[in-house]
């Protein structure tokens, strides 16, 4: 069991925040960065989207390899 935080009285489990919590302070980071560098829109926002296709890609394929850590459910 992972542990849960109440939040306006709705249990969250831990893991999810610290995990959006990292995932927006990098992306925000990310952004800041190659802002700073001067590129075109579309060179500094391909990397962030292929980020994001790729930790969605590992979220399947976790799933795949290692079903019985979900259940019946696949939470997203």
């Amino acid at each position: 069991m992972l542990p849960y935080i109440t939040l306006l009285s709705i249990d969250i489990q831990t893991y999810y925040i610290m995990a959006t919590v990292a995932g927006l302070s990098g992306f925000l980071l990310a952004i800041k960065l190659l802002k700073d560098e001067k590129m075109g829109i579309w060179r500094w926002t391909l990397p962030i989207l292929v980020v994001f296709i790729a930790l969605a890609g590992a979220r399947v394929l976790n799933f795949i390899l290692n079903p019985s850590a979900y259940g019946k459910d696949f939470p997203i």
